[in-house]
């Protein structure tokens, strides 16, 4: 991330980009349809972004 806030509460708002290849960004459609996710988004958050990682210290100490 760009900025340094460690309030949790701005981490939701915040954008990440992820450069992928064409090959992966399939893949992460595939996996997100497979999940049941309505998008790319909605699956990368219920896999790595959960409550339980966003909420931890270590993750805002980033």
């Amino acid at each position: 991330m760009r900025t340094k806030s460690h309030d949790p509460s701005t981490v939701k708002s915040t954008v990440i980009r992820l450069r992928v290849t064409q090959a992966e960004a399939e893949l992460f459609k595939t996996k997100a349809k497979e999940a049941g996710c309505k998008s790319i988004s909605e699956y990368i958050r219920v896999r790595c972004l959960n409550e339980t990682v966003v909420g931890n210290d270590a993750a805002r100490q980033e």
